[in-house]
């Protein structure tokens, strides 16, 4: 959310708030920490990715908050936001508040949560590429959420609703976090033996496995996938509707279209694929037909790929081929 909204080092970073008042410089060195966006190599930080883009389109907030509400400004071309917070996170705030050292209880900065950024990003116009998909109240999470949006409730002495458009609260008992989160016990045992043996540490994953129950106790795979399924019902249409997909979408081809021709069929160990010399691949997919990515190979430019069927177990499949055109799609079986 602060790579979303945070692109003027000296106008949004050199603030009172972030300033050491003993030594009058910045808490954030970009000597030591690098730039704004990772992509330099310096003392605390490897170059992350320099040569991608660092624009982007929308970013999705999990429980996070940002360093201070002014980083937004309604500019044009500014990323859609969209959000998901406990309210009675204990470490980041819901709306308006500081940030806390769960250890110590020593506070250190004031920041904006989900709540409040997003709110912000709808009334800005920031959120506008995303606004329709909030009229669609035959998705359940929507109209639960336009109730939501309309119960006020007193936020550590802010008056403000318990949601807004395109974000979903999470009314917990107690001080949970990350309720979409999960862990296995024997794997965290058999890391934390890993760091000890090799680096020297001395955790305990006893103390570590106790510490993630105080605020997510009833933690499990099955939980977390049932939050998860929340988010991305929320978050799938705004994406689809901030990265212009419905424009964007390939047109869907028919195989002799791009001569592509896949052999043997039914497979045994190897698929061939083969198009027309005037049509390259560019990826491979294998979907099961229950819609899961199975297998496949990305950033072709070929017009003739082996495809190893590897672990595949035998049964009836989708192959989906992108070219530049458009995307082909077949049924093939695997023995």
């Amino acid at each position: 959310m602060g790579m979303a909204f945070l692109d003027r080092f000296q106008q949004e970073v050199v603030l009172e708030k972030f300033i050491d008042t003993k030594t009058l410089q910045p808490y954030i060195d970009t000597t030591l920490f690098g730039n704004l966006y990772g992509t330099t190599t310096t003392t605390l930080c490897l170059a992350n990715h320099p040569g991608y883009s660092s624009d982007i389109k929308a970013a999705i907030n999990m429980g996070g908050a940002i360093g201070d509400i002014n980083w937004l400004e309604g500019k044009p071309g500014e990323p859609v936001i969209v959000g998901f917070h406990v309210v009675s996170d204990p470490f980041a705030p819901f709306a308006d508040g500081p940030v806390i050292v769960p250890t110590t209880g020593d506070f250190v900065v004031t920041v904006s949560g989900t709540y409040s950024v997003v709110k912000k990003a709808n009334d800005l116009g920031t959120n506008a590429p995303i606004a329709d998909a909030n009229s669609d109240l035959t998705n359940p999470i929507n109209a639960v959420n336009k109730v939501l949006s309309q119960v006020p409730i007193d936020y550590r002495g802010q008056a403000i609703k318990l949601s807004t458009d395109n974000m979903f609260p999470f009314v917990l008992p107690g001080f949970q976090s990350g309720p979409w989160e999960w862990w296995d016990k024997p794997t965290l045992n058999g890391v934390v033996a890993f760091y000890n043996t090799n680096l020297g540490t001395n955790f305990n994953a006893d103390t570590l496995h106790r510490n993630g129950l105080l605020t997510n106790p009833d933690m499990s795979k099955a939980k977390g996938m049932a939050y998860i399924d929340t988010i991305m019902g929320i978050s799938l249409p705004r994406l689809y509707l901030a990265l212009n997909l419905a424009t964007s979408t390939k047109q869907v081809l028919k195989a002799e279209d791009v001569e592509l021709k896949i052999a043997p069929n039914p497979v045994s160990d190897i698929a061939y694929f083969r198009s027309s010399p005037n049509h390259t691949m560019r990826d491979i997919a294998i979907y099961s037909m229950d819609g899961r990515l199975m297998t496949g190979a990305i950033n072709l430019n070929t017009n003739y790929y082996e495809l190893y069927r590897g672990k595949l177990p035998p049964g009836i499949y989708v192959a989906q081929v992108r070219f530049d055109q458009g995307i082909v799609a077949s049924k093939i079986v695997v023995q």
